[in-house]
């Protein structure tokens, strides 16, 4: 007998960090993954250290034409995880770099947003998807400096938000909101990398 077919994950952001250790968890529970990133070369080395399970191929979030080259042979996917983010300058708001704004909303709201959309048809096919996005503390604390990257974090978490995710597969008898409390409580207090990895793995244990 033939051994089951992996799932597939698509990670965003996956050359280091979350992004890498999430790839490894979910190598390691028996996915296949696509990583995206800018920095090709770092994916590649990850890639080989985690075998034929992973595939990559270059993606800027912050770029319609990059996120659709990236998601075009995706036919089925069963867990996106949009870690692909960042926080730009400690300037006050009265002093705020309008291209540091610009850039980290791009990234962090509009790039979950162009991952998702393209990726639609290939959740809906799966038939049964979790999406999941990486946020920060900053989308409920502020900090001195940070007032663009709150803002940014803050709308992430809107755009984001569970029921959304489900009301757009249409392929769920149940609603996440309660799974993605869960998943909250859990990564709210301070985690090493592979921490936060396992913990979005055991999310994704749920979907069938």
């Amino acid at each position: 007998m033939s051994a089951p077919a992996r799932r597939l994950a698509v990670v965003t952001g996956a050359s280091s960090g979350i992004g890498a250790a999430t790839a490894t968890a979910l190598v390691a529970a028996g996915f296949s993954v696509l990583l995206g990133a800018r920095r090709v070369a770092r994916l590649e080395a990850l890639a080989t250290r985690l075998g034929p399970a992973a595939n990559t191929a270059p993606l800027d979030v912050t770029d319609t034409a990059s996120v659709a080259a990236f998601c075009a042979g995706v036919e089925h996917c069963s867990l996106p995880v949009n870690n692909a983010g960042g926080a730009l300058g400690l300037a006050k708001a009265a002093e705020a770099d309008e291209d540091d704004w610009r850039t980290m909303y791009e990234t962090n709201v509009l790039g979950v947003a162009r991952m998702t959309k393209a990726l639609l048809p290939a959740l809906r096919a799966s038939g049964d998807a979790l999406v999941v996005t990486i946020g920060s503390i900053a989308a409920f604390e502020r900090y001195a400096g940070a007032a663009g990257y709150n803002a940014a974090q803050a709308g992430a978490r809107a755009g984001a938000h569970p029921r959304e995710v489900v009301r757009d597969l249409r392929h769920r008898d149940r609603h996440d909101l309660q799974r993605a409390r869960e998943l909250d409580q859990r990564v709210a207090a301070p985690l090493r990398l592979e921490g936060i990895g396992r913990s979005i793995d055991g999310e994704a244990g749920r979907v069938s």
